[in-house]
């Protein structure tokens, strides 16, 4: 039997800390914060097993990065960057905050 590979891993973790953040804000708004601290528990717990996220200034400079690289000039190159920031960061970078600053930079 085989079983997943990393990439499989990685993404079924993402998803269980997708859903614990859905269930977190359906807690607050029931105004059952034991239950929304158990779910941010969880995540403290599955994010220990992804790999580390970068950080604000980390996102800027490997975005600034990919724009150079790509040769990028205006919004229509967009795609590409994004999938250049995909191959290398996967798993690493916020790609929707990602995405706003390509967007403000190439604007």
């Amino acid at each position: 039997m085989e079983g997943l590979d990393d990439a499989a891993i990685e993404a079924m973790l993402q998803s269980m800390v997708e859903q614990r953040r859905q269930n977190i804000t359906r807690c607050e708004e029931s105004a059952r914060l034991d239950f929304a601290v158990q779910e941010a528990d969880e995540i403290a717990i599955l994010e220990r097993f992804l790999p580390a996220k970068l950080g604000p200034e980390e996102t800027s400079h490997a975005v600034t990065q990919a724009i150079r690289e790509t040769g990028a000039t205006s919004l229509k190159d967009t795609g590409r960057v994004m999938a250049s920031l995909k191959s290398r960061h996967n798993g690493q970078m916020d790609f929707k905050r990602a995405k706003k600053l390509v967007c403000t930079l190439l604007h």
